[in-house]
């Protein structure tokens, strides 16, 4: 026991330790994108009882109804304005529930009968992963979801098992926050319906099943209800979604399979971004590693059900749903289906056995340190010259509108809205435009049409934007103009 807890507590600081570097020393913290939308909406929260884009004047829609960051983001803004702040004590909250993780995962390696000792082999190698810091401690829904979706991952297998009153709560409690973090946690409860169904034959808790699907539903039209006012953004994804499955569209449904194979699958069991890779070379090793893990998944998968094995089954069926989620949604984006390596891992490690988990986690180890450390190698969070343009800013303007290429980054950066409505922009004022050369003259013929332009320079500065489809940067040039007089007042 002693040892044990020796372990986890190395475990436990390689964890926070890897997570420190990430957070608070790597300078990622400039170059988020998601966590300032959050931020954005929490402010709109704050400010306004309901969630608004705030990166935008006038604010805009949400383009999300999942609501569970942003209510934490909203709480913390009541004591603490500072959004530096805000972001490392959610780093630290989620670090925290990284390990919450990580011990989920230990229980469940438990229950596919993998070896004690060797478990904490698999979880070291676990730990030297960077997707678990990039996608689970930045401050945006992923790490809670993850979270509370592998806890009933777990108390689902244990109430099938052991039917404990206990279970119950705790399912009842999870399906009421899960959804608020990311609605593909109802995928869980889907998966132990018709698993129940289909093998068990437990009508009682398949039922149960059945009502926390519906109680899933239930909370996130709830909390969107009150903290909602605009769903327009929403209708649109929504509409489209339900135009997808009413008129198929192969040629469009098998570009999305082969971006799942060629990048999303890839990119998950790699830890880095897959589309990096090209030639035709990269192209059919990432085919052949998607195929390779959608082989064992659809293998295990029918070998679970014929033997009515229903651990097996339910969690293949939970990551076959995942999968089906990108077809649906139309986002082949690796972060939504993260959540399942690591069942994938333990999935395939219990056909091992016990003898050859410590050779398998040895060689995931090495791979996962060796991954980590050429990102951190080859990955440039150049935080230097954004604080230094922040600061030359701050400095040389006091009232000024801003139009953004980036607005969400700039929201962060600069604590402005991009101005989306230009009327509403000052005669005799400072505009300040931040973009690419298209980007900027596309924006100025539409203002000169509305205002005088007095004069008009480049700053000397510049902002590196990544983008995340071709996973290149490029440079967006500040233009600083003085509007007259309008033409319409």
């Amino acid at each position: 026991m002693l040892v044990t807890k020796k372990i986890w507590f190395i475990l436990f600081l390689v964890i926070f330790f890897l997570s420190y570097y990430f957070n608070f020393r790597s300078g990622f913290l400039y170059y988020m994108n998601d966590a300032y939308a959050y931020l954005a909406y929490a402010e709109g929260l704050y400010l306004n009882g309901v969630t608004s884009d705030m990166t935008y004047n006038p604010p805009g829609p949400p383009q999300t109804i999942q609501n569970g960051i942003i209510v934490i983001h909203s709480i913390l803004r009541i004591f603490i304005e500072d959004m530096v702040v805000r972001i490392h004590i959610l780093n630290l909250m989620l670090t925290f529930n990284l390990c919450v993780i990580f011990y989920i995962l230990y229980k469940l390696a438990i229950l596919l009968k993998i070896d004690r000792v060797g478990i904490f082999y698999l979880l070291f190698s676990f730990s030297f992963s960077y997707y678990f810091y990039g996608y689970f401690v930045v401050p945006t829904n992923d790490g809670f979801f993850a979270s509370l979706t592998l806890l009933a991952i777990y108390y689902i297998i244990k109430l099938f098992e052991e039917d404990r009153k206990n279970y119950y709560f705790i399912l009842i409690l999870i399906a009421v926050l899960a959804p608020n973090f990311r609605i593909q946690s109802i995928i869980v409860f889907i998966a132990a319906l018709l698993s129940s169904l289909l093998l068990l034959k437990k009508y009682k808790i398949s039922f149960f099943m059945f009502l926390l699907i519906l109680l899933g539903y239930g909370s996130l039209s709830t909390s969107s209800y009150f903290f909602i006012d605009d769903f327009n953004q929403v209708k649109d994804q929504s509409n489209s979604i339900i135009s997808n499955l009413y008129n198929f569209d192969f040629p469009k449904i098998r570009q999305l399979l082969f971006d799942v194979v060629n990048v999303a699958i890839p990119s998950a069991i790699l830890n880095f971004s897959a589309t990096r890779l090209t030639g035709d070379i990269f192209t059919t090793g990432k085919v052949t590693i998607s195929l390779t893990v959608l082989g064992f998944i659809l293998f295990n998968f029918f070998n679970a059900f014929k033997n009515k094995n229903f651990n097996h089954f339910f969690i293949n069926l939970f990551i076959i749903g995942n999968l089906l989620v990108l077809l649906l949604f139309e986002v082949v984006v690796d972060r939504y289906i993260y959540i399942t390596v690591p069942l994938i891992i333990l999935l395939a490690t219990s056909y091992f056995n016990n003898k050859h988990h410590y050779k398998i986690f040895l060689v995931l180890l090495i791979f996962n340190i060796s991954i980590f450390g050429y990102r951190v190698y080859v990955k440039n969070y150049d935080s230097i010259s954004v604080v230094e343009n922040i600061n030359f800013l701050n400095n040389k303007l006091d009232d000024y509108s801003l139009i953004s290429q980036i607005p969400r980054k700039t929201y962060f950066y600069l604590k402005k809205p991009s101005v989306n409505d230009y009327r509403i922009l000052n005669e005799n004022s400072t505009l300040l435009i931040i973009g690419d050369d298209f980007f900027v003259q596309e924006k100025l013929k539409k203002i000169e049409k509305i205002f005088e332009i007095k004069d008009s320079k480049t700053l000397p500065i510049n902002w590196t934007h990544r983008n995340n489809l071709t996973q290149r940067n490029f440079e967006l040039d500040t233009i600083i103009i003085y509007l007259g007089s309008s033409y319409d007042r």
